[in-house]
């Protein structure tokens, strides 16, 4: 099966290029508010640069992550989707056993590597061309970036990072998601055979 791209190089270009940009310009917005921000959490201290920088340099690598992602994904759908996909279900899969080790509730880890095991599935059965796998990967990659969303507060916590940190999972795995569902032209349904005439 060809590798099939949603736009052609132009428009490719186009939205990677918009994507930088409007990364670059939320991290320029993040540097010139994030001293307003703590002023307004620390009152008239003045804020330490190290917080400032610290705060500025996580903000880029989740944007910078996620933008890369974005811009890979539209220049080659399929098979950034079907990658990010396996670093989720490597991700969940020792995600499952440091839970496990941990001394988590056993529906955790139990869960996880569950997950990994359904990813390895449909990755397999969609990178052989099958539409059904296809679908439902992209429904539980879409499904896992809203978990890990909602929930990054409590990844934060159990991987003991910062917000920014933990909000690379969801937008990385957002970024899967657009990238498969940009594939959908690999995996539409053959056109039904003319019926003979008698």
């Amino acid at each position: 099966m060809t590798e099939q791209r949603a736009n052609d190089p132009r428009q490719a270009v186009q939205i990677s290029a918009t994507i930088f940009v409007v990364a670059l310009l939320l991290n320029a917005l993040v540097y010139f508010v994030a001293e307003d921000y703590y002023r307004t959490r620390l009152g008239p201290a003045p804020v330490p640069e190290e917080l400032l920088a610290n705060t500025r340099a996580v903000f880029a690598q989740f944007s910078g992550i996620t933008a890369l992602a974005a811009m890979a994904a539209v220049w080659s759908p399929r098979i950034v989707g079907h990658a990010l996909a396996g670093l989720a279900l490597l991700g969940s899969l020792a995600g499952g056993i440091a839970a496990y080790d941990a001394g988590y509730h056993p529906v955790l880890p139990a869960s996880l590597i569950v997950i990994a095991f359904v990813l390895e599935e449909l990755i397999r059965h969609s990178l052989e061309g099958s539409r059904a796998a296809w679908a439902f990967l992209v429904s539980t990659l879409g499904v896992l970036a809203t978990v890990t969303l909602f929930g990054s507060t409590k990844i934060r916590s159990a991987l003991d990072i910062g917000l920014w940190q933990a909000m690379i999972i969801p937008g990385v795995l957002s970024a899967a998601t657009t990238a498969l569902a940009l594939a959908r032209d690999d995996y539409r349904a053959p056109a039904p055979a003319p019926a003979r005439a008698r």
